[in-house]
């Protein structure tokens, strides 16, 4: 089963991803009433949390690269796309992370370090690849090797800084 198979087979299934992607956000809102903030990283609430950081973040992380890859290299238009499937995902992880930020310091749920080191390592990898694209004019219409390196170590720096927090324990 190829990416593109999957694609295909979720859009197949728009109401499961509705529930999904509503009842994920729902769940860290309610459960968020039954504690308070500091009981929210006591052990079994930060499990809970962890649960739920990963049910919403990988999916919404392989949507963020899905919607960038379609937009940065394919150049499709966004507007022809299943938007449950692109969009959808990305949003309900928003929700989540903000709706959970409000009730429990996410630097005490486990494992929301090393998605959140993913995140930052996709971005650049994202951004990497897309100036390495595009480098050819930026190189040959006035752009100066010092300034390529400049960008390179700036991004460089962003990259360790993304692999520091997906390896710490």
């Amino acid at each position: 089963m190829s990416i593109q198979d999957f694609i295909y087979q979720t859009q197949n299934h728009n109401r499961m991803l509705m529930i999904w992607f509503v009842v994920v956000p729902a769940v860290v809102y309610l459960y968020g009433r039954i504690h308070t903030r500091r009981a929210g990283t006591k052990s079994p609430h930060k499990y809970v949390y962890s649960l739920l950081v990963y049910a919403t973040c990988i999916p919404g992380v392989f949507s963020s690269v899905l919607t960038l890859y379609t937009l940065l290299f394919i150049r499709a238009n966004l507007l022809q796309v299943n938007a449950l499937v692109y969009f959808l995902p990305i949003f309900s992880m928003l929700v989540t992370l903000l709706l959970m930020r409000k009730q429990v310091d996410l630097k005490q749920v486990p494992g929301f370090d090393r998605v959140f080191g993913l995140i930052i390592m996709l971005a650049v990898v994202f951004m990497v690849l897309f100036l390495l694209v595009n480098t050819r004019i930026f190189l040959f219409f006035g752009g100066s090797f010092l300034w390529l390196a400049l960008l390179g170590i700036f991004l460089f720096g962003i990259l360790m800084a993304g692999w520091h927090k997906l390896k710490k324990k």
